[in-house]
Parts: C-alpha cells; structure tokens; sequence
C-alpha cells in the first residue's frame, strides 16, 4: 500500500504518517544509542 492509500484507510495526511515514521525512527535510534 502507498502512503496515500493508508492516509484514505486510516483518514490521516500522508504528511502526518511521515511525521510518525520519522518520530518512530527517532525513538528507535536513540534507544540504540542509548
């Protein structure tokens, strides 16, 4: 699926998903840093 198709499933901006997948890899990152 494309991000536009899961913005239409899920009713969220395909910019909105693209914040959460950053923030997700943000938190993944740092807990490896960690």
């Amino acid at each position: 699926a494309t991000l536009h198709d899961l913005a239409g499933k899920y009713g969220v901006s395909a910019e909105r998903i693209r914040q959460l997948e950053k923030n997700a890899m943000n938190k993944i990152k740092a807990c490896m840093e960690a």
